[in-house]
């Protein structure tokens, strides 16, 4: 008897569990994204009538994310990630994950980056500010972020030899810029407040989140996703085809 009572506990836990919708995403508990998925998750979960988990994996630029991902991901489970883990990293190193176990299932944000200088810095045009500031520094997050390969990039095209320096997060790199520790960042654009000028389009970058999921991933559950935005940031539903934009879309 309590064998069985056992095995119908098991039974039900599992089945629970199998109903549970989960959303991995690579960053730090009160960063922006990770508020915004938890309040979106509500909504997806009464919308989908079953528990949504979402999940932090953060380290590594994102590789945490899809290594813990490649390994726990199921039919249920969603990937929130972006353009270091899928396809910056893969390009410049080895990595241990296979992104083409992935499906592209929707594209949710893309975001302009903004090189960005300090108050000390009188001349922000470009090509003025390149001429004046040889030999300085500039600050990124590091090896093999699109913000420290931008830069890169940008420092060997035009021959000015500024030192890299890498930071941890972005409020290192705002505290280094108020410090006139380095002279040239590259942020997003809200964190943009000395912005450089006539950037040239072949530096100019951004980047982009989506939704991702394996190959036998329930995309029924997808329809729910859309309703739930709608649900959590437009308060008129009459109004969302004026918000079309910020939706999720799928790819």
């Amino acid at each position: 008897m309590n064998f069985l009572i056992g095995l119908v506990i098991i039974l039900f836990c599992n089945s629970a569990f199998s109903q549970v919708v989960r959303i991995f995403h690579q960053f730090g508990p009160s960063a922006t994204h990770a508020v915004v998925l938890n309040r979106f998750s509500e909504s997806l979960s009464l919308e989908l009538k079953r528990p949504v988990v979402v999940e932090s994996h953060n380290g590594a630029g994102g590789i945490i994310l899809m290594n813990n991902y490649q390994l726990r991901g199921d039919k249920n489970t969603f990937l929130f990630a972006g353009t270091s883990p899928y396809t910056v990293i893969p390009m410049v190193e080895k990595v241990s994950y296979d992104i083409n176990e992935l499906e592209p299932l929707a594209l949710i944000t893309v975001a302009p980056l903004c090189y960005t200088t300090n108050s000390s810095i009188q001349e922000r045009n470009f090509k003025k500010f390149i001429e004046e500031n040889k030999g300085k520094f500039f600050g990124s997050l590091g090896h093999p972020t699109i913000e420290y390969l931008s830069l890169n990039h940008m420092n060997r095209n035009e021959s000015i030899d500024m030192t890299s320096v890498n930071y941890k997060s972005y409020a290192e790199i705002q505290l280094a810029l108020s410090r006139n520790d380095i002279q040239l960042s590259i942020v997003p654009a809200n964190l943009c407040h000395y912005p450089l000028i006539n950037v040239p389009n072949n530096y100019n970058t951004s980047y982009w989140f989506g939704l991702f999921g394996k190959k036998s991933v329930d995309k029924k559950i997808l329809d729910s996703f859309t309703e739930a935005f709608v649900s959590t940031w437009v308060k008129n539903k009459d109004d969302f085809s004026k918000s079309v934009n910020y939706a999720p879309k799928h790819l």
